[in-house]
């Protein structure tokens, strides 16, 4: 009996797990778009979604793809509303790795290009565009980000470093996927650096919101993950 009612509960906690995700939320939807597009005064033309979602949907993106934007865009309507133009921040979010290759060092400006050619197109004002690929850059995470906008959008980049170990170690995993062209000893002294990078900043999140939430998980799973691949053995 008692291996049944094992059973029975861990049938149950499945069967409960498989609802959960089937009642999860999707946001990066062709209606939600539309929204955003229709507020912003572009084009609602479905091709330019669908451009979008093809970009995300490339076979070689383990981690940048449409999971990652659906997440941002959680992210961002799990924070209070502290950005200077939401709808920015969400177009943004949006553009910020459509052109992803990591064959590529320019991947945000071209990003930030593609959603400048979408704004002009829509004759919109020059300083939304400037706003917006500054928004896009800043996702380069070479410097630290000083309008509330740029910070909101890093934040929520960079929040899958304070996510529960499993999930950042999946994201880990993605990425080393995204870059198996690159032979391991040297991935893992690159890769390295650049989580050593976000550990010597004084705080990884500009906002104190995701700064309360993240940073101190952040921390934990940088040092463990860098730990890991200095201590690597060669595959």
């Amino acid at each position: 009996m008692r291996g049944f009612r094992s059973l029975r509960h861990r049938v149950a906690s499945h069967s409960l797990a498989e609802r959960s995700e089937s009642l999860k939320v999707l946001r990066f939807t062709r209606e939600r778009w539309r929204s955003l597009a229709g507020r912003l005064g572009l084009s609602t033309d479905s091709r330019v979604f669908e451009d979008i979602q093809d970009r995300y949907s490339e076979s070689w993106r383990s981690y940048h793809n449409t999971s990652h934007i659906d997440d941002c865009l959680k992210q961002l309507d799990d924070s209070p509303v502290i950005a200077d133009k939401p709808d920015e921040v969400e177009f943004s979010l949006w553009l910020h790795d459509a052109v992803y290759d990591t064959h590529r060092g320019d991947n945000e400006a071209q990003s930030a290009s593609l959603a400048a050619s979408i704004l002009h197109k829509a004759e919109c004002e020059l300083e939304v565009i400037h706003r917006v690929t500054a928004n896009i850059l800043a996702t380069t995470h070479h410097a630290t980000a000083t309008r509330i906008d740029e910070q909101l959008v890093v934040d929520i980049d960079l929040s899958i470093l304070g996510r529960p170990a499993d999930a950042f170690d999946e994201f880990e995993t993605s990425i080393r996927e995204e870059y198996q062209w690159v032979p391991w000893s040297t991935y893992c002294e690159k890769r390295a650096n650049v989580l050593q990078s976000f550990l010597e900043r004084v705080r990884i999140y500009s906002t104190n919101w995701f700064a309360d939430r993240y940073e101190s998980n952040a921390r934990l799973n940088l040092n463990r993950a860098i730990s890991r691949l200095l201590g690597a053995d060669e595959q």
